[in-house]
C-alpha cells in the first residue's frame, strides 16, 4: 500500500512541476558591458543571469541600473532609463537634450532642451510652433491658412482642395471643376493624375471605368451563377 501511495505522490510531483509557469523578472534592456564575465548563466527555463559589472561594480540589472559608469537603485521606478549618467523614471520625466524635465499633462514631448505639449505643438527643426497657428514642411515653418492644411513634401496644402500626387501638389479642380475632398477620399492619385474613385478605379497607374471592374473576390460568384444557370437550361 505505501508503495502504490509513494507511486502516486511521484506522479502528482511530476505534473505539478511540469505545469509550473516560470515568471522572469523585468528586462530593461541590453546590459552595458561587463568584465569580468557574469557570475551567473542564463539556460531556459531558468532565470537569466543577473549580475553584470558596470565599470568594474559588480551590479543586479534588476534592482539597480548602469548609466555611464555610475550604477543606481530603481527601486520604485516603473520605467527606467538613463539621461546621460543619470538614471531616471520614463513614467515621471522627460530627457531633454541630456536634462531632466517633469513630465505633465503639457509636458509629453521633447523639443531640443524644451519640453512640449504633443498634443498643441510641435517641433519644427528645433523651434517650438504652435499647430494651430503654423505648419511645418520639410524642417520650414509657415503661417496655417486652414485647419486642413498639411504637408506635400516642402510645402503646404489643403488637403480637401488638393492631393499630393508623387510629391507634387495637385488641385483637384482643375481635373474636376467643383470637385473637393470635404467628404474623404472622394478623388484621390492615379500616378500624377486626379481622379474619383467612384466611377474610376486605378491600375498600374493607369485610370478605367468602375463599371467593367469586376472585384476578385466576385468572379467565382460569377463562374457559379453560370453554371447553375446552365445547369438549370438543359435540365
Amino acid at each position: 500500500m505505501s508503495k502504490i501511495l509513494i507511486t502516486i505522490a511521484t506522479a502528482l510531483l511530476a505534473v505539478i512541476g511540469s505545469t509550473t509557469a516560470y515568471s522572469y523578472p523585468p528586462y530593461y534592456g541590453p546590459p552595458a558591458a561587463h568584465y569580468p564575465p557574469p557570475t551567473t548563466h542564463y539556460s531556459p527555463p531558468y532565470f537569466r543571469q543577473s549580475t553584470y559589472y558596470c565599470n568594474g561594480q559588480a551590479y543586479n540589472l534588476y534592482d539597480s541600473i548602469c548609466c555611464g559608469a555610475q550604477v543606481t537603485p530603481i527601486t520604485g521606478f516603473k520605467d527606467p532609463a538613463c539621461c546621460g549618467n543619470v538614471a531616471f523614471d520614463r513614467n515621471e520625466k522627460l530627457c531633454c537634450s541630456g536634462a531632466l524635465v517633469a513630465k505633465g499633462a503639457t509636458a509629453t514631448g521633447c523639443c531640443g532642451a524644451a519640453a512640449i505639449d504633443l498634443s498643441l505643438q510641435d517641433c519644427c527643426a528645433g523651434t517650438v510652433i504652435v499647430r494651430l497657428n503654423k505648419i511645418c514642411c520639410g524642417g520650414v515653418q509657415a503661417d496655417r491658412k486652414s485647419i486642413y492644411e498639411v504637408c506635400c513634401g516642402a510645402v503646404g496644402m489643403d488637403k480637401t482642395k488638393e492631393l499630393c500626387c508623387n510629391g507634387t501638389p495637385k488641385k483637384i479642380e482643375d481635373a474636376f471643376k467643383t470637385g473637393n475632398n470635404l467628404v474623404a477620399n472622394t478623388f484621390a492619385c492615379c500616378g500624377n493624375s486626379v481622379f474619383n474613385q467612384r466611377s474610376n478605379y486605378c491600375y498600374m497607374n493607369q485610370i478605367y471605368p468602375r463599371k467593367n471592374y469586376v472585384p476578385f473576390w466576385r468572379l467565382d460568384h460569377h463562374h457559379h451563377d453560370y453554371h447553375h444557370q446552365d445547369f438549370h437550361h438543359h435540365h
